[in-house]
């Protein structure tokens, strides 16, 4: 796989608004055999821990339209029970170990849709060589 990685320049978050130091990149897929060349995947970076899992699923709910609120608040909007679990950007890594709900309620919105857009490929067609590790 073929990847190119460009930061996002007016994507900034910081520490005092945001709750960590990093930016917004964008990985452009130039060559795959398991995914479609030319497809762009918005991830967020902290610079301290390096791309963020968490902060990159919760900005993919929000291009998806899952998540609700604002700064003040995020919310799952299409859960009936998704107001009543806030959180916010600035303490989302701890407000999230301190609610494990919060990931599965995350988690059971955004995997499906991953599903559909990721390919699905056998064993043996995702299998390396052993040769391939002699290097």
């Amino acid at each position: 796989m073929l990847l190119k990685f460009v930061s996002i320049g007016g994507e900034k978050f910081t520490k005092e608004d945001d709750g960590f130091d990093g930016f917004g990149s964008k990985v452009l897929i130039i060559k795959s055999r398991a995914n479609q060349n030319g497809r762009t995947v918005h991830m967020i970076y902290d610079k301290v821990r390096g791309f963020n899992s968490l902060r990159t699923s919760v900005q993919f709910a929000k291009e998806q339209g899952l998540i609700g609120g604002n700064r003040g608040g995020y919310y799952f909007s299409n859960l009936p029970d998704g107001k009543e679990h806030k959180f916010t950007m600035r303490d989302m890594d701890t407000e999230f170990i301190q609610h494990p709900e919060l990931y599965k309620m995350l988690y059971s919105q955004i995997v499906p849709i991953l599903k559909q857009e990721l390919p699905s490929l056998s064993a043996e067609e995702m299998s390396i060589p052993p040769e391939a590790y002699d290097y």
